[in-house]
């Protein structure tokens, strides 16, 4: 995951799999498929979307705001789910295409499609609009009252979770602003010190 991007997640080990973009939670024990070999690349795969997520722009900032405020947010989220991984899939085809064979691969074995024939204009109006979060957050506005019936998920695609995510990118804010006041307090006195004694003012004088 390291040598996808040079950004350090964290892996971690848990029933669900999914990410608050800090982590990647993956399966305690993998036996889904019959051969050792495919439940490597089933691991391999499912970290790689999940980076994916944190890469390209799925929980940029405005994202879990926008989600909110559908009526039927659960059905919003299983929607924007869907979209996004059709979305995901063309950016992991174009940058790692080893990988993306391997989930391929996992789709036939597992008897899932990825895009099924009533999907594929959503899929080609979302590469033509540049692959963006926003393009998957049009669409949902435009779908979730009438669409065709939502593709079960993929093997690899684990779940959506919009509040832990939240949590995470709140406390990175906090974290950042910190950092930042932290700096310009030192590059503050900084400037103090290199200033000339005569040019510093005493607190009382005038000019």
């Amino acid at each position: 995951v390291l040598g996808f991007s040079g950004r350090r997640l964290k892996l971690e080990a848990v029933e669900r799999t999914y990410t608050d973009t800090e982590t990647l939670f993956l399966p305690y024990v993998t036996a889904r498929f019959e051969s050792r070999e495919d439940n490597f690349r089933f691991l391999k795969a499912t970290a790689t979307y999940l980076w994916a997520q944190t890469r390209f722009g799925t929980w940029k900032w405005g994202v879990i705001e926008t989600l909110a405020q559908f009526r039927d947010q659960a059905r919003a989220l299983h929607l924007f789910h869907a979209l996004e991984t059709l979305r995901l899939d063309a950016r992991i085809a174009r940058e790692l295409p080893g990988i993306h064979r391997d989930m391929a691969h996992l789709n036939r074995l597992a008897g899932h499609t990825l895009c099924p024939p009533a999907w594929e204009v959503f899929r080609e109006r979302l590469a033509r609009g540049g692959n963006r979060v926003e393009d998957s957050l049009t669409l949902v506005a435009e779908l979730l009252s009438n669409c065709p019936p939502i593709p079960d998920r993929l093997c690899y695609q684990g779940e959506l979770f919009p509040e832990r995510v939240e949590t995470v990118l709140r406390a990175r804010l906090e974290d950042e602003k910190a950092g930042l006041k932290s700096l310009l307090v030192r590059y503050k006195r900084e400037l103090e010190a290199e200033q000339p004694a005569t040019e510093r003012k005493e607190p009382g004088t005038r000019e």
